[in-house]
């Protein structure tokens, strides 16, 4: 494996082969895989090659291959498990629940309750002598 030094190879090229001697330097550096002159770079994550379509991506917070990402409502963090989900209205991060009668707004007031029966929304009561039903014809008198 090259290491990441920078190497620099002087090659002497000729640069006049006639009457006088002279000659010039050539400098050529080898790309991240030890290739003289070659095309292969580095990107901001270290991988070397040479296709810039790979090449990794700032994440939300600002670091190159980072794994924040943005959710639907627009909070960057690295954490898929407090992403916004959406409401049972439909909306991203929005305040409506379902209630137990099958209700969806975001008002706990009008939530319905639970009769004695232990039916959500029931209509039963309790009438003078203890009896949980909905049937007010058969209620004793105090």
């Amino acid at each position: 494996m090259v290491t990441m030094q920078r190497v620099v190879f002087v090659a002497l090229v000729a640069l006049c082969a006639c009457g006088d001697e002279a000659a010039g330097v050539l400098l050529v550096e080898p790309d991240c895989t030890g290739k003289l002159g070659g095309p292969a770079r580095l990107d901001r994550c270290g991988v070397c090659d040479s296709d810039p379509e790979n090449d990794c991506e700032q994440d939300c917070l600002g670091a190159w291959g980072g794994p924040a990402r943005r959710d639907q409502c627009s909070v960057c963090n690295a954490n898929p498990d407090d992403d916004c989900a959406l409401d049972c209205l439909g909306e991203w991060g929005g305040p409506a629940i379902l209630d137990a009668c099958g209700f969806c707004d975001a008002d706990p007031v009008n939530d319905c309750i639970e009769d004695c029966g232990g039916v959500f929304g029931g209509d039963a009561t309790t009438d003078a002598c203890g009896t949980c039903d909905s049937n007010p014809d058969n209620d004793c008198l105090p």
